[in-house]
């Protein structure tokens, strides 16, 4: 899915998705992120809330990717905080000159990842949601 179709179809986007890891493929110009994404939402009662659902985050073109030092010794039960797939034109004129494509910038806990690339998209990797709420009570 694209980015239009990510923001109809994840009710949170990204927003609270659950980095399990990430690749950084220089020779095929790739970023993937494994993620858990919370797909419940806050109006449901509170049984079905912590529903998610594993997929893969893909950039590709990617010319610029950067990780900011984690605030943290580890990087461990990172999450994605802000969702700003929207594209950073004010970054993107800076390297204009050196980048053409799109750049975006993603805050999870503790850093924050930079990516200029061609393209991104969004594709589950499960069918079947894992409800959470259960195994918090």
């Amino acid at each position: 899915m694209n980015l239009t179709e990510m923001a109809e179809q994840l009710p949170n986007g990204l927003h609270d998705a659950e980095i399990e890891e990430f690749t950084y493929n220089i020779a095929q110009q790739s970023v993937v992120f494994k993620v858990n994404v919370w797909i419940g939402t806050m109006d449901q009662p509170s049984s079905e809330r912590e529903r998610y659902r594993w997929g893969l985050l893909r950039f590709q073109g990617v010319e610029f990717f950067t990780k900011t030092e984690s605030a943290y010794l580890s990087d461990s039960r990172m999450t994605f905080l802000t969702w700003g797939l929207q594209e950073d034109l004010e970054e993107k004129a800076k390297l204009s000159r050196v980048i053409a494509g799109k750049f975006f910038e993603l805050s999870a806990c503790y850093c924050q990842f930079r990516i200029a690339c061609k393209d991104v998209s969004f594709e589950w990797t499960q069918h079947d949601d894992t409800n959470l709420s259960d195994k918090e009570n």
